[in-house]
């Protein structure tokens, strides 16, 4: 594989992380009220503003280290107010050097010492904007089922194959979202945290190793998603962060349960 194959497909696999990919549900028959809906973090819903703001302060500090970063120094002595007695420099006779010879002067920085701290800067923000934008791609604000919700019983007889799941992330947008067969999805519950729960959504089995299957093809992304539990409603009913969960194994979702593992000794 050459190298332009293989930045090709690193960009495409940071790309697929950053922003999973999505289908079109403004045509696809959803069940109302939504299953899932609740309110995400204002960080993730403002990340546009945020990432438009640090770019901005980016470039300003950028411009003042650039220009502006300097430091004290004593300018060395001129040659002509030196004189050479026995071999030896010494100051040469006459008025004593003026202020304006030895005070210090504002001087810029080395350019390694600017470009340095600019290019910590840069890393530092690309660092957090990445974390920042992939965390919005995968933090669910709205669950659907595309078919009428599973009850219990036939949850646990096997007809939840049958069923799919739309979901939209905080990057997806109103009319975008990711479709995932029932039977591919799984709810995790914190074991330290009955407020954070996850939705796992595992790949396809026909999706080879470099192509994408039909679920990613028909906008599924694969991985762990957040499920939003903040202002959740569940069917429509106000339900509380912690309860978030046990609501949405009531109506159908498979779930786990993660255990803490114990310390070792």
């Amino acid at each position: 594989m050459s190298f332009l194959s293989r930045s090709r497909h690193a960009l495409t696999r940071l790309r697929g992380f950053i922003q999973p990919p999505t289908t079109d549900v403004s045509r696809l028959l959803l069940v109302h009220p939504p299953l899932l809906q609740s309110v995400p973090p204002a960080n993730l819903r403002h990340a546009p503003l945020l990432a438009l703001v640090g770019g901005t302060f980016l470039v300003g500090a950028c411009d003042v280290v650039l220009n502006y970063w300097s430091r004290l120094e004593r300018p060395p002595a001129a040659a002509e107010d030196l004189v050479a007695i026995d071999g030896a420099s010494a100051p040469a006779p006459g008025p004593t050097t003026t202020d304006e010879k030895t005070e210090e002067k504002w001087v810029l920085r080395p350019q390694w010492q600017r470009a340095s701290l600019c290019g910590v800067y840069i890393t530092l923000s690309l660092a957090l904007g990445l974390k920042l934008f992939a965390t919005r791609a995968r933090q669910i604000h709205r669950l659907h089922f595309l078919a009428p919700a599973p009850s219990a019983s036939a949850a646990s007889s096997g007809r939840v194959k049958s069923r799919t799941l739309m979901f939209q992330t905080c990057a997806s947008g109103a009319l975008r979202g990711h479709t995932a067969p029932l039977a591919h999805c799984k709810m995790l519950l914190d074991a330290g945290d009955s407020k954070r729960v996850y939705l796992q959504v595992r790949p396809p089995a026909d999706a080879g190793a470099g192509g994408r299957g039909r679920g990613e093809a028909a906008g599924g992304g694969a991985g762990t998603f957040i499920l939003g539990t903040a202002g959740a409603l569940v069917g429509g009913k106000d339900v509380a962060s912690a309860k978030v969960f046990e609501a949405l194994a009531k109506a159908g979702v498979p779930y786990e349960r993660l255990e803490m593992r114990p310390k070792k000794k």
